[in-house]
């Protein structure tokens, strides 16, 4: 596949989907920051606790993704996407409500933070797989680009103001923010006039177990998207067990402050920047197989440098900055150059499918690795469990090194195809 940029201030309905994902991402980075907090500030949660917490956003994705991505293959996706931004919004409404009227308990975010997850599933597949079908092939990469750019852009903002409102405000009543952007957002998509294609429309069911098997099975025979899917969900649960307790570690035993989170945390959103400003050219210069195995190696070291800042003292809140850049530029870069060339390799009518599956094969590790991490938080420390999810992000690291992925040079065209041998 060519990789051709500069062309997409041509697609209006790209440009509204752009500026209603930066604007809904710019609320979630925002809570990524507040809801935490709500839960060790105002509510006094364990790792155990923060543990289930993130086990339980990330659970709808292993129960219920799979239907989904054959769901979604069915309907129009641009319907699902202004529902779920329009729901989130509702459901988030709860915490700041129930704060006030003094209702707030630990139990409540698990609620909030379960269906939530379930909406945001639905929003992500169906807009990964809503992205061909209102721009060319040939400019996916930039189109992820874009996208990637605006979402680190919203985490430069969103962490800073973040900290500096839950100092002010209290951490519940930042979350008003979130509501106001994921409403913001479905406005803005309601102003797409998409045509999606007719196969999405039209397409004759044969029974939901086969749809799924259709999806899986080009994931598993497939040697890019099976090593893509493997590799990754390695990373993302040796990130999983490192992220259930990071805030934990940086606010009882570091004492940072929000302000200071939400700083150091927007650093990483500069990082991604970087990342996806440079993810396009990086990609026609490099290839795909250098990005893929370069960018694990980046974040594992990102991982690895934060259980030992404890020892240093003055240079804490720079080494946590660099931490975080060095964790920013390589996810942001691995997650465009995965899923352009998840979506180049994958016929269009299976899309909802394939990325439903893989998104169950890799989301479906991070519950179990956030349980892991609240637990090995009580038992080992906070400081042993970030350590042990750093090591195993250098085993995705290793994986990848070795994997079929140092072969792929191109986004190539002509292997999109249902019909794959090892």
């Amino acid at each position: 596949m060519k990789i051709r940029g500069g062309r997409l201030w041509k697609y209006s309905d790209f440009l509204k989907l752009w500026a209603a994902e930066s604007i809904s991402v710019f609320g979630i980075t925002i809570s990524t920051v507040a809801l935490p907090l709500v839960a060790i500030i105002t509510l006094n949660a364990s790792a155990s606790e923060l543990g289930i917490l993130k086990a339980l956003h990330h659970t709808p994705v292993l129960l219920f993704g799979l239907f989904m991505g054959a769901w979604i293959d069915r309907v129009r996706r641009h319907p699902l996407m202004i529902a779920a931004e329009f729901s989130n919004g509702i459901l988030l409404a709860i915490i700041p409500v129930t704060a006030v009227l003094g209702a707030l308990r630990i139990e409540l975010l698990y609620f909030v933070n379960f269906f939530g997850g379930m909406i945001s599933a639905v929003y992500i597949l169906a807009s990964i797989s809503f992205l061909p079908s209102i721009v060319n092939q040939e400019d996916l990469v930039e189109a992820n680009s874009k996208l990637s750019a605006g979402r680190s852009v919203a985490k430069i903002v969103g962490p800073g103001l973040a900290g500096v409102l839950i100092e002010i405000l209290t951490a519940p009543m930042t979350l008003v923010l979130d509501v106001f952007s994921f409403l913001i957002s479905g406005v803005c998509l309601l102003f797409i006039r998409p045509s999606e294609s007719v196969e999405v429309d039209n397409q004759k069911h044969r029974g939901i177990w086969r749809e799924i098997g259709e999806g899986l099975r080009l994931i598993f025979f497939h040697p890019i998207l099976r090593s893509m899917t493997v590799g990754t969900a390695i990373a993302s649960f040796g990130s999983a067990i490192h992220s259930t307790v990071y805030l934990l570690y940086l606010t009882r035993e570091l004492m940072i402050s929000p302000s200071w989170l939400g700083i150091i945390m927007g650093c990483a959103g500069v990082a991604a920047l970087v990342g996806a400003t440079f993810a396009t050219p990086a990609a026609r210069r490099y290839g795909p197989a250098s990005l893929l195995i370069g960018a694990p190696l980046l974040q594992s070291i990102g991982l690895g440098l934060v259980p030992f800042i404890g020892e240093l003292d003055r240079a804490v809140i720079p080494i946590l900055i660099v931490a975080q850049a060095l964790f920013g530029v390589a996810v942001t870069v691995y997650s465009i150059t995965q899923l352009s060339l998840r979506q180049a390799v994958t016929p269009d009518e299976l899309l909802g499918r394939v990325n439903a599956s893989w998104r169950v094969l890799v989301g479906g590790v991070i519950p179990f690795g956030a349980m892991i991490g609240g637990v090995l938080g009580e038992t080992i420390g906070l400081q042993l469990t970030l350590v042990v999810g750093a090591f195993v992000g250098f085993v995705s690291f290793v994986f990848h090194l070795c994997s079929p992925l140092r072969h792929v040079t191109d986004f190539d065209k002509t292997s999109k195809s249902t019909n794959f041998k090892d």
